[in-house]
């Protein structure tokens, strides 16, 4: 039942704001989010204990084992939701980071007013570019593969991005519940790089170089080193270029038995080096435009080269901007 205003539910990721809300508003659902970190039997019983409804799994951390998720689904009454379509690497160590960057990046009140140059993501695209192999030891669940999680128990599935454009978030809903996708893995998966998918009447822009705009601060950051942000962003149309080929194309029918490994062990105790399994398969669906790889990678050594040395950040040498 909705309260004042409409709202039935709120999503935490913190246990006090979780008794908070429980104590003052006790009709309120209350769901757990990602940033939660729920990877195990105890944390899911402690935030159900806590008073959770419902829980999003840690992706990065558990949707690759199976016999984990079973566990923890036979030991909660609440609602436990997966997400489907992220991309990020699993088991990521830049992750803490990167989730404690985002949310502050955000606050109006700070002097640098939302500029954020997000490293984790640019570290994230470069390990990618640079062994093509990442793009598969990653946390997305194909449509195809949804049956095995709903044989576990899971029936809810979150499909992400919230801030891509419309057309593009149907076209994913509709190949989930159709369980198949012909074409491009990324189609579903990447959060950026939609130039050229029209959205009411025009072309949306709404890639990582139209939130360029947002955080370009001369007064915080060299304009200048800030224009190899704009160059890698244009190599990094990988899912719908205007023109041409993706830089990245991952055949999701190559894909087909990926999982199969996974029904028997995880990867948490694994060395990728000596299972070579998502080698295999990156062997046989990823392919890269050579030369665009090249050129974004060149990019990426320049933008982390201004980033670690600190000439992100001045107008001269020996001189803060």
């Amino acid at each position: 039942m909705a309260l004042r205003n409409g709202v039935a539910s709120v999503t935490v990721a913190t246990p006090y704001l979780l008794k908070l809300v429980k104590t003052r508003y006790p009709r309120l659902k209350v769901r757990v989010s990602v940033f939660g970190g729920v990877d195990r039997v105890r944390k899911a019983r402690m935030w159900e204990e806590l008073g959770a409804d419902s829980i999003v799994l840690d992706s990065i951390l558990i949707n690759r084992e199976l016999s984990t998720l079973e566990r923890i689904r036979k030991s909660v009454k609440c609602d436990l939701e997966l997400m489907a379509n992220n991309n990020c690497l699993a088991g990521c160590a830049l992750s803490p980071m990167h989730m404690n960057a985002l949310s502050h990046a955000g606050q109006s009140w700070h002097g640098n007013k939302g500029f954020f140059i997000d490293w984790c993501f640019l570290k994230c695209t470069e390990m990618k570019l640079r062994d093509p192999v990442n793009f598969l030891r990653s946390e997305w669940i194909r449509p195809e593969d949804l049956h095995l999680y709903e044989g576990l128990g899971y029936d809810r599935f979150k499909i992400a991005e919230r801030d891509i454009p419309t057309p593009l978030m149907a076209a994913r809903v509709k190949a989930y519940a159709e369980r198949r996708y012909e074409g491009n893995l990324l189609d579903l998966v990447q959060p950026y790089g939609f130039q050229g998918v029209k959205e009411s009447g025009r072309t949306n822009r709404r890639g990582f170089a139209w939130l360029l705009r947002f955080f370009f601060r001369p007064m915080l950051a060299n304009p200048v080193r800030m224009l190899l942000l704009k160059r890698l962003a244009d190599l990094l149309s990988m899912t719908r270029p205007v023109e041409g080929d993706p830089l990245v194309f991952i055949d999701n029918r190559a894909l087909d038995g990926f999982m199969e490994r996974f029904r028997e062990r995880g990867c948490r105790e694994e060395d990728c080096g000596e299972c070579s399994w998502c080698h295999e398969f990156a062997g046989k669906s990823v392919r890269m435009d050579e030369g665009r790889r090249v050129r974004a990678l060149a990019a990426c050594d320049e933008i982390f080269r201004a980033l670690h040395d600190g000439s992100m950040w001045r107008y001269l040498p020996g001189k803060k901007g």
